[in-house]
């Protein structure tokens, strides 16, 4: 990406000069962090700590008064030094910006929310008596399920069709939880805007993905929803580590069904009261050899220590029986 041309496309866009400056310059500061050699050189483990402290390491030296290349880049571009930026809007509006979100329909959802929250009970427990909830859950559900109706009138009602639509795309909770939490899935645009679009009415959307299954099939195809439930429900840290190693991510499917076909046979193995100590022991071993076969096949020599390092702990017990059956164990 050529920062010239961004910038003068934000401009043309719209976006004011600070905030121009302000997404340029961290457009030029990112890749000297995360896509530096020494960054990827490094193992996956290690990339964060490493990011840290490069980024410590380049604050430092512009501290000193040294030129870093980011600062060379942005002062040829824009003449000034970027410390000098003031971020008005600040980083919130710029991450708005970022989002094309008008800034009046975010104002609006922000009162909305204030006002949702306040209208929300902060008792938030549930207590069940003789299986049933008590007097006051069900108070308390009924008074969440209403404030939640007026957070929704309230956005139909003071928001045009076209708003409203802005709202689902950038503002809405489908909106908020694809950016932030689906681990290693990327999404195209129009993925993301059919998405949100289906679920414009969820309140949850890990809970109630599910109800959407139909549609959301429909539009994005089987494999593609299997892999959206996959990075909503699935192990996160196995998401993570295909989509580090730049795997397709229909392996943290297979990943996933390995891990819930050994965890089905280790729980029925562990209500099974016909089996001694022993035996249970022995099986147990038997499925720990039978996953870790099963994961090494899945996975490159990297990807199958990483799983065991990071997203095992499913095992752990297997782990266990396993090695107390070796000598000395």
């Amino acid at each position: 990406m050529d920062p010239a041309e961004f910038a003068a496309r934000l401009r043309a866009a719209g976006f004011d000069e600070a905030t121009v400056k302000a997404i340029v310059w961290e457009c030029i500061r990112a890749p000297s962090l995360f896509e530096s050699e020494e960054v990827r050189q490094a193992p996956y483990w290690r990339r964060m700590a490493m990011i840290t402290d490069l980024g410590q390491r380049q604050s430092l030296a512009r501290r000193r008064g040294e030129v870093t290349a980011d600062v060379a880049t942005y002062r040829e571009l824009f003449g000034e030094d970027p410390q000098t930026l003031q971020f008005e809007p600040n980083a919130l509006s710029v991450r708005r910006a970022m989002r094309r979100t008008p800034e009046h329909v975010a104002a609006v959802v922000r009162e909305l929310r204030d006002t949702l929250r306040k209208e929300t009970p902060r008792d938030q427990s549930t207590r069940i008596i003789n299986g049933q909830p008590d007097a006051a859950t069900v108070a308390n559900r009924a008074q969440r399920e209403q404030a939640e109706s007026n957070f929704e009138a309230g956005l139909r009602e003071r928001f045009t069709e076209t708003e409203y639509a802005a709202y689902l795309l950038y503002e809405s909770r489908a909106a908020f939880f694809l950016r932030n939490n689906l681990d290693g899935l990327l999404l195209t645009q129009q993925e993301f805007d059919t998405i949100v679009t289906i679920m414009a009415d969820s309140r949850s959307f890990s809970r109630d993905l599910a109800n959407y299954t139909e549609p959301l099939t429909a539009a994005l195809g089987e494999q593609r929803y299997a892999e959206l439930a996959q990075a909503t429900f699935g192990n996160d840290r196995a998401n993570l580590i295909v989509s580090r190693l730049d795997l397709p991510f229909t392996t943290a499917i297979t990943l996933q069904s390995i891990q819930d076909d050994i965890s089905a046979r280790e729980r029925t193995l562990t209500r099974d009261r016909s089996l001694s100590s022993d035996a249970k022991t022995a099986q147990q071993a038997a499925l720990a050899v039978e996953a870790r076969t099963r994961l090494a096949a899945a996975l490159s020599t990297e990807g199958y220590e990483l799983y065991l390092a990071y997203a095992a702990s499913w095992m752990n017990s297997l782990l266990q029986a396993e090695a107390g059956l070796q000598p000395g164990g």
